[in-house]
């Protein structure tokens, strides 16, 4: 008899392995190539890799819970431990559930994949995250911090595993559209982000699967604490010697999905996300902060680029935000205010 790759108990298996084939297999390669610690993600012979849990859907107990690699000489996904290479085999009378996520250290993502002592499986994907809102901070914080994804697929049984990894979290650059001349931008950044919350989601990331992309937005994230982190950045730029108009200013940044005004506080404390910059202009030196749209909110997979205009009025600051899709091609997020 076959054992399977669970490390609880046997279970009776088939003959047939479990294979995965991944959305954006090209994008797995491409995410290496963005990264300076490309130890996280290839080993030597060349592939990425991720962490796969697998569920029997009867029971919702933990069949899978292993690290599965990309291996281009053999051009496929291959289960690990140790330097042992091998195949796990479904089950022979039961479905499974997926999730996969990456990287396969999500601690480097500041998140923290919910592993209860039973290993027992909730309906779908359970993790929570603690981002780092300091630039600079000793440990893990914005500059060295990866990107985290995740596929969820269920009630699967002998057939090719297919993965559509996601972003659960939001991305935000913010740029220098224009300003007065002789300006000399000191910090910028956003007042009240709510950085730490856990995420639960039950349905499918197929692509095809309308309901998951209905219901995808930042209400899958519950916060915890209060938003009274400041997200600052620390520029000492000079406008135009330093900083050009038309030019990135910061990020990319992860954020955890949230809506900017907050019905749950009545003070101004934290009532909204602010948007701030400090800057000096004339010998004079201004703190400016405006509440971003209270109808609005930061949703997961898309990615957010403020242009920002120092003018006329030295005590406003307006800007124009760009949302695109988050494509999942990942990066190793970088401070640039060169």
């Amino acid at each position: 008899m076959l054992t399977a790759c669970s490390h609880e108990e046997e279970f009776v298996v088939g003959s047939d392995a479990i294979l995965f084939d991944l959305s954006s297999q090209q994008d797995m390669e491409t995410r290496a190539h963005h990264y300076d610690n490309t130890s996280l993600y290839l080993e030597e012979k060349g592939g990425g890799n991720f962490t796969v849990q697998a569920f029997v859907d009867e029971t919702s107990t933990k069949y899978i819970d292993s690290r599965v690699w990309y291996i281009k000489d053999g051009n496929r996904w291959w289960f690990r431990q140790g330097n042992n290479w091998y195949d796990c085999y479904w089950p022979k009378n039961n479905n499974l559930s997926f999730f996969a996520y990456m990287p396969w250290q999500p601690s480097g993502a500041a998140v923290t994949i919910d592993n209860d002592s039973e290993y027992t499986f909730a309906g779908g994907p359970v993790f929570s995250c603690n981002l780092p809102l300091d630039i600079t901070s000793s440990g893990i914080n914005q500059e060295n911090l990866y990107e985290f994804i995740y596929a969820y697929t269920k009630d699967r049984r002998n057939e090719l595993v297919e993965l559509n990894f996601v972003h659960p979290m939001s991305s935000i650059e913010i740029w220098l559209k224009q300003s007065h001349r002789d300006l000399t931008i000191h910090n910028l950044g956003f007042n009240n982000i709510y950085n730490q919350g856990s995420f639960s989601y039950a349905e499918e990331t197929t692509e095809e699967n309308e309901e998951f992309k209905e219901g995808f937005t930042y209400e899958r994230w519950t916060p915890e604490g209060k938003p009274d982190k400041v997200f600052d950045l620390r520029v000492e730029k000079n406008v135009p010697e330093d900083l050009n108009f038309d030019s990135k200013v910061g990020g990319p940044f992860i954020v955890m999905p949230q809506r900017f005004s907050r019905p749950e506080f009545s003070t101004d404390d934290y009532k909204y996300v602010k948007l701030f910059v400090s800057y000096t202009w004339d010998g004079i030196k201004y703190d400016v902060e405006v509440p971003l749209d209270a109808a609005g909110a930061w949703q997961p997979g898309y990615k957010y680029t403020y242009y920002l205009d120092l003018g006329d009025n030295k005590e406003e600051i307006l800007f124009r935000v760009l949302v695109e899709p988050w494509d999942v091609v990942g990066f190793k997020n970088k401070i640039d205010i060169d």
